[in-house]
């Protein structure tokens, strides 16, 4: 569901009139990824394919973004590091080497949840995607998780807030 809060027409959308002044959540963009598993075994950082595009209203605008995800670290033992970040656009919103989030240990399954205030001083269209690495070549990463049971959505969300 996305939308852009302007009146109160939207209200069949679940969208509600904000008051005055700034601070009001203008629109609310999701990107959702319901039993797909992306996995790597790569250092450098890859795109896990949970993404969204938003384009701001105004060039001060605020984008909070919130993704909830499972990551699943394979091949165990020591440094099976999960690594993850936030990329906006091409740009690491993280730290070059361990992004914005590090779970360690053996194999298993993690569920994340990571949170960004962006200001990307633009009205153009942003992408935000969420993506990985691993410790090592050998390890393997997965983000998403889906048996035979069920399957586990991974979501990313941007809220675009008024900056004036």
């Amino acid at each position: 569901m996305s939308g852009i809060v302007s009146d109160n027409v939207g209200r069949s959308g679940g969208l509600i009139k904000a008051a005055g002044g700034g601070g009001k959540i203008l629109q609310v963009v999701e990107g959702t990824e319901i039993g797909t598993q992306t996995a790597i075994n790569a250092t450098s950082w890859t795109a896990m394919n949970l993404e969204l595009d938003i384009t701001p209203t105004a060039s001060s605008s605020k984008i909070f973004v919130t993704a909830m995800f499972m990551g699943y670290g394979l091949n165990g033992g020591s440094h099976n590091d999960q690594r993850w970040s936030m990329f906006r656009d091409d740009t690491n919103l993280g730290h070059d080497v361990s992004g914005l989030q590090t779970n360690q240990g053996n194999a298993r399954v993690m569920e994340n949840t990571m949170i960004y205030m962006d200001s990307p001083n633009t009205t153009s269209s942003v992408k935000y995607e969420i993506y990985a690495r691993c410790f090592s070549a050998t390890k393997t990463l997965t983000i998403g998780y889906a048996d035979a049971a069920s399957a586990v959505p991974q979501v990313i969300y941007a809220f675009e807030i008024d900056g004036s």
